[in-house]
């Protein structure tokens, strides 16, 4: 039965209503219950129900909980422990009051152990006895409510203001920490105690003197005291923290413990620093710092409160001069009534601006400054100052109209020589255009006079020509010539150089292998390459030494006599190219360069190399310009290797489609890369 007293229930308003819910199966009971409670309660709402899964659907389907429940012990569908246990879980802390006709002193022991707010037993309570016991649930239930809130504002500010609570036990020489506290510490586990030694551990070697001072002195005094000092947590955060602490004291006035409270204070610290560095760095930057109050845009203008000192080194004004005028005061004749009016619509409008003004000094001379204005607006959004950071940009201004000047007239002369260039170019564009003419020309005559995919066709009817000059007038050359019904000659030469100078060397090779055959009527290829070399040697003559180093000729000749079905070949530094069912054979040619060395060692030097050849064979002749371009996935060079696996993908088709088959290989090998030297590849078959 519960304590509370018969004065405070008196004196409980009577008009105070309360939902009640009313599990009794016995009629009769319910019906005196039911007077009991209203004769002390005038606004009662009163819920009966006969078993639990009627309260389980009332207590579901109600908006409010009720304000408590009277519980019979046995009703049909649950009874005794479990019924309770079953109502307690339902309700929350609702209180119970259990109404039973069964006196068991151990189950009522373990109701209210439970939660239950009382035991009555049937019979032996009364209406009064029913409305206290009642009164005292409901009162009970709204004052643990509003502690429980009152606890959860509490903790929700210390979590907000970073505090914890803690006793220490002098005797155990430790302190009992509260979870915020434990936390703070960034210790693990839940929350217990914390011996002094394990504390003093935790705090940086440098504040531990001052930590020990202030905790003694916090041991000695009635009035508490206050150390600040730093920590290292056990997960290695550094932290500033606030201790601060009292006494107390037995019977016999001896100090047994202190009660007090920590807070980290690492933020505050930090905006303190910056705060400091911030009043600082104002106080001595090299920029005006000027700070007015937010209101007052229109005239006089917002009233100086602070300067900082570069304000007077600029100005020429001190502070006491400048504090309580408006900044209006600096301005002049030339300061610019376009920047002053996008300055006055950016505080209107409480925005941030930056403008370029003049402005004018005690001593009434103008300075340009660049300034910066920014409005601090408070927690409502109310402008209460503005901060304005001017730095004097007078010289910048100064260079600024130098490059002006500068650059209008380095504009003139940049037209005045754009216009010589002009000139010049359409000068170089009309000799280009004559050179190009007279190197169109140059082509025509050098295909004219140099052998052609005609002249080849003519001798050989299995034949073709591939030839990619990198310019207009190419150093590679074809010659052709028959003697006789049977005897048909063909070579291939590359001359030193490309261009103009290849050209002109490749027109003077051609005439010298025509006199070769016409004049001195030699077949044999070494008899004929050696007459050229000696004559390239003489027409060099007077200078000699430049000759051998300068101008030369690749050449390979292959003479075919049909009559004996025989081929004679002799090459320099050029190779032959043979195919036979699939198969490429190489004749080498000797390492020896046309006009480049003396007359009397070309006998030893170059040779003929005769055999038969077989029915259907074919040969190919080509110029190094193809083995030395660059190209394929690495950008190496085609190579000997190369060719052959042209020539042995492409062999077995007919001559025609092979030139225009290697022509194609040949592009997609170079790709994007630059072209390094004329190609000749030319292919026959007797």
């Amino acid at each position: 039965m519960n304590n509370l007293p018969d004065k405070l229930v008196k004196q409980a308003p009577k008009s105070e209503g309360y939902a009640v819910l009313l599990l009794e199966d016995n009629p009769g009971d319910a019906i005196i219950v039911e007077e009991y409670l209203r004769e002390y309660i005038q606004n009662l709402e009163l819920v009966h129900v006969e078993t639990f899964k009627e309260a389980s659907t009332k207590i579901d389907r109600r908006p409010l909980p009720f304000d408590a429940v009277l519980l019979d012990l046995t009703v049909p569908d649950k009874a005794g422990m479990d019924l309770v246990k079953s109502m307690a879980a339902k309700v929350g802390q609702t209180p119970i009051i259990v109404l039973t006709g069964y006196s068991d002193e151990m189950f009522s022991v373990k109701s209210l152990e439970m939660g239950v707010a009382d035991y009555l037993l049937k019979g032996e309570f009364n209406a009064f006895a029913l409305y206290k016991s009642l009164l005292y649930g409901v009162e009970k239930n709204k004052m643990n409510r509003r502690l429980n809130a009152a606890n959860k504002t509490l903790v929700a500010a210390l979590d907000i203001a970073r505090l914890g609570r803690w006793y220490f036990d002098v005797q155990k020489n430790a302190f009992e920490c509260s979870e915020e506290m434990w936390a703070m510490l960034g210790l693990p586990g839940k929350c217990g105690y914390l011996t002094r030694s394990a504390y003093s551990e935790m705090i940086l070697p440098a504040d531990l003197h001052l930590f020990e001072l202030g905790f003694s002195e916090m041991m000695r005094t009635e009035n508490g005291c206050e150390i600040e000092h730093r920590i290292s947590t056990l997960d290695n955060e550094q932290k500033h923290v606030f201790l601060r602490g009292e006494a107390t004291k037995n019977e016999k006035g001896e100090v047994i413990g202190m009660d007090g409270v920590i807070q980290d204070i690492t933020t505050r610290k930090k905006h303190e620093v910056q705060r400091n560095l911030l009043e600082s760095v104002i106080t001595h930057a090299n920029d005006t710092v000027i700070i007015t109050k937010g209101e007052n845009t229109d005239k006089p203008g917002p009233e100086i409160v602070y300067v900082n000192q570069a304000f007077t080194n600029l100005t020429g004004y001190e502070a006491s001069e400048a504090i309580g005028k408006s900044p209006r005061f600096l301005q002049g004749p030339d300061t610019s009534r376009e920047e002053l009016d996008k300055l006055k619509h950016a505080m209107i409008e409480r925005e941030a601006c930056q403008i370029e003004v003049v402005n004018y000094s005690k001593f009434g001379e103008p300075y340009w400054i660049e300034m910066s204005v920014v409005p601090i607006l408070d927690a409502d959004g109310s402008c209460t100052h503005f901060i304005s950071i001017q730095r004097d940009v007078t010289e910048r201004k100064k260079h600024e109209q130098t490059l002006i000047d500068l650059t209008e007239n380095l504009e003139h002369q940049v037209a005045s020589r754009t216009q010589e260039l002009q000139s010049a170019h359409e000068l170089l564009h009309y000799h280009y255009s004559e050179l190009k003419d007279s190197l169109v020309y140059a082509q025509s005559v050098q295909r004219a006079i140099l052998g052609t995919e005609v002249h080849l066709n003519q001798l050989f009817k299995e034949s073709f020509l591939m030839a990619e000059s990198r310019d207009l007038v190419s150093g590679d050359f074809l010659w052709c010539h028959e003697v006789g019904k049977n005897l048909r000659m063909v070579a291939v030469a590359d001359c030193t150089g490309h261009g103009v100078p290849g050209a002109l060397l490749s027109m003077i090779a051609h005439q010298l292998l025509n006199q070769s055959i016409r004049v001195k009527r030699l077949t044999n290829p070494a008899k004929i390459l050696q007459n050229v070399h000696v004559e390239l040697l003489k027409i060099y003559k007077p200078n000699h030494q430049v000759a051998r180093q300068y101008n030369g000729m690749d050449v390979g000749l292959l003479v075919v006599d049909e009559s004996n079905e025989t081929i004679h070949y002799c090459g320099a530094r050029q190779n032959l190219y043979c195919a036979y069912k699939g198969k490429i054979t190489r004749m080498k040619g000797n390492k020896f360069t046309i006009g480049e060395m003396s007359a009397n060692q070309v006998d030893s030097k170059l040779e003929t190399i005769s055999r038969k050849y077989k029915p259907g064979e074919k040969f190919y002749l080509s110029s190094d310009g193809i083995l030395d371009q660059f190209g394929g996935n690495q950008g190496k060079k085609l190579m000997n290797k190369g060719l052959v696996s042209m020539l042995e993908q492409f062999e077995r088709l007919p001559m025609g489609e092979q030139g225009v088959a290697i022509r194609k290989a040949y592009l997609d090998w170079k790709g994007d890369q630059d072209q390094t030297d004329d190609v000749l590849v030319m292919g026959i078959s007797p």
